[in-house]
């Protein structure tokens, strides 16, 4: 998954932490507001929903995989 800061005020780390602590790994290039999220196939997809859900597109944009759900 990718993260893309559409804005300076947003705070991303909290939403970055929460994908850490579900068992994410990331590569961080905040200087430029962009994110790239590993999702193990072991981390139930329905947390990765969760938290998506908390984002707020006017300040952070997502690009989720097709693959994302099953057919």
């Amino acid at each position: 998954m990718w993260l893309m800061r559409l804005s300076l005020k947003n705070e991303i780390g909290r939403l970055l932490d929460l994908l850490k602590n579900a068992g994410c790994s990331l590569v961080d290039l905040g200087q430029y507001g962009c994110y790239a999220i590993d999702i193990p196939p072991k981390v139930p997809i329905y947390k990765i929903d969760q938290i998506v859900d908390l984002v707020n597109t006017d300040e952070v944009a997502v690009a989720f995989p097709s693959m994302r759900h099953e057919e």
